[in-house]
């Protein structure tokens, strides 16, 4: 194996097993991975103001109907709550309920122990050129 192979596998298994395990957490909620990650986003976003479906329409990138279908199996599952926007009423402003707020501090307690776990391997600086190396990949396109 080259080193360039080497360095794919290495992303790849690395990926592979966080998508696992975050699979069997949110599997463990009978959410899926999207539900999940609309609750850590509606989560993260709360704590600085009211999240509005247009605004996980734009970060997800999704179509405005999976955007509402997934919203409204969060709601009937007890996740989150839906309300009408108090200036547009054809708004729709989104908020964790406490089942969401539980599972969002356990989500990101999980995440940070991911991160002490895989981090404390590395220096400061070794941390900052691999932040920097990993933001050249970009391979989003």
């Amino acid at each position: 194996m080259n080193s360039k192979e080497e360095i794919l596998h290495i992303l790849y298994t690395a990926a592979f097993i966080l998508k696992k395990n975050f699979s069997h957490f949110v599997s463990q909620y009978n959410l899926s991975e999207m539900e999940a990650k609309f609750i850590f986003q509606i989560g993260s976003k709360n704590q600085y103001n009211d999240n509005k479906t247009c605004d996980l329409i734009d970060f997800f990138k999704k179509h405005k109907s999976t955007i509402t279908q997934k919203t409204k199996s969060l709601e009937e599952k007890g996740f989150i709550i839906i309300e009408q926007g108090k200036e547009d009423r054809r708004e729709r402003v989104i908020h964790l309920t406490k089942t969401g707020m539980s599972f969002y501090k356990k989500l990101t307690k999980i995440m940070e122990d991911y991160n002490n776990k895989i981090f404390q391997k590395f220096t400061k600086q070794e941390e900052e050129q691999l932040r920097t190396l990993l933001k050249k990949l970009d391979i989003k396109n």
